[in-house]
């Protein structure tokens, strides 16, 4: 499989995607695995690829504050480096702990339309972990209207959120004089 690693440089959708899933799924140390994402995250090109990606990783526990650091390093990047950090964040990170550090990577986040959705879709999961921390949060932040629009709508779709807390998350919309990019 290390092979095909070093060869492949995915042009198409189907190959790039599959050369990410090779070295998620190969046994490869931290510092291997840092450095194929070095090469590897500018080369994602769509959202799917991104996701897939990033959500497929596997982090050994006593790799985990080194990959944050270095998944952290994207931020802020180009739009899909930028919604890989997210991402990472939403599928490996979504602890208490690490509530201040991810609001503070949301309100750092810069991008069109994916980083933004990025954005909305890891909030809403936020506040379905952690309601009451979110929804301060969201209260005090910096994030821009459709962006933060985008959450509380992301929020008040969730199957895992009450009748009454989305009747209280829909009345916190803001007038919105952004759109996404």
């Amino acid at each position: 499989m290390r092979n095909f690693l070093e060869v492949c440089q995915g042009e198409y959708h189907e190959t790039l995607l599959l050369e990410g899933l090779i070295a998620c799924y190969s046994k490869l140390t931290i510092e291997k695995l840092m450095d194929f994402c070095r090469n590897y995250v500018p080369r994602i090109n769509n959202w799917a690829v991104c996701d897939t990606f990033a959500t497929s990783i596997k982090i050994r526990k006593q790799d985990k504050e080194k990959f944050l650091e270095f998944a952290l390093s994207f931020l802020p990047g180009f739009e899909f480096e930028t919604r890989f950090a997210l991402v990472i964040l939403l599928s490996k990170y979504l602890t208490r702990e690490n509530l201040d550090l991810i609001f503070d990577a949301c309100n750092k986040a810069k991008g069109g339309y994916y980083v933004k959705m990025a954005v909305a879709w890891l909030l809403s999961f936020c506040f379905i972990e952690f309601p009451q921390e979110t929804l301060q949060y969201l209260k005090n932040c910096s994030l821009d209207d459709w962006t933060y629009n985008k959450a509380l709508q992301k929020i008040a779709e969730s199957n895992k959120v009450d009748k009454n807390t989305k009747m209280q998350i829909k009345t916190l919309r803001r007038q919105n004089t952004t759109a996404a990019k």
